[in-house]
């Protein structure tokens, strides 16, 4: 059943368990998000200056800190109280010490690093192989099928450089929604933590996917590829183990028909 839109037309908490790829993301109109980095014509705004860019960050950050002293304000928690009190200081110690100590930390962050040393060896030869595609195509010569290998290879290319840290600091965040003590959602699978490990599933899926994509395009590079792909199934298996209900939380608008 599709996500009831806010009064601005947007899906409420959509942005909270998405991949942030705005660019390739089809529900750009009904984002807040989306809404608040966009100019007056929908497009992202690009090349700001640093003054830009860091008054957009105090802003955000002022509507952050104003929205949480308002829900604080409603169950009346002293925030600044909070922050003095020994024991949640402690319980954040803890929790930051069990994160750091767990299997997901070290392997999804090698799997980061090893991506990125493979992307930046093969990144210059498979762009030439993609620009001889293009020249071909300007040649009349199985126009369509070319076109298509030159896009699938493109994206195949720029989704494994967008993704592969950004697995790493969403299995960071379920972890962290794992050992929060003071967690209140109201189920057992739409916590933050599933929320955030099933946006970590989706970079690994589409990893795998677009590594598949590059070694079934580019044979000769597929003995490359396979220590990629080994690494992140091994990191979707850690994840399911860790999180058996990550697949079955709904992300607004994503799995709800929108």
């Amino acid at each position: 059943m599709p996500t009831e839109l806010n009064e601005r037309g947007h899906i409420p908490g959509i942005y909270n368990y998405c991949d942030r790829w705005c660019e390739k993301c089809r529900f750009q109109l009904k984002c807040r998000l989306y809404a608040d980095l966009s100019d007056d014509n929908g497009n992202l705004v690009e090349h700001e200056s640093m003054e830009e860019v860091l008054e957009k960050v105090h802003e955000n950050f002022q509507k952050t800190f104003e929205m949480l002293h308002e829900m604080a304000d409603e169950h009346g928690i002293d925030l600044e109280e909070a922050a003095n009190d020994p024991d949640v200081n402690e319980q954040v110690r803890k929790e930051e010490e069990l994160v750091e100590v767990h299997a997901l930390g070290p392997l999804t962050w090698d799997y980061g690093s090893a991506a990125r040393v493979w992307a930046e060896e093969h990144r210059g030869d498979i762009i030439e192989w993609i620009e001889s595609l293009n020249k071909q195509i300007t040649l009349d010569i199985s126009i369509e099928d070319l076109s298509q290998q030159a896009h699938r290879m493109a994206y195949a290319l720029e989704a494994v450089s967008y993704y592969m840290f950004q697995i790493h600091v969403k299995t960071k965040r379920a972890l962290h929604g794992l050992y929060d003590e003071n967690d209140d959602w109201d189920d057992d699978i739409q916590t933050d933590a599933n929320g955030s490990a099933r946006v970590a599933l989706v970079g690994v899926d589409r990893s795998i996917e677009c590594f598949q994509t590059i070694s079934e395009l580019r044979p000769d590079l597929a003995a490359d590829v396979m220590p990629m792909i080994r690494q992140l199934q091994k990191i979707r298996q850690v994840i399911e183990i860790q999180f058996p209900n990550a697949q079955r939380f709904v992300r607004p608008g994503f799995d709800t028909g929108d």
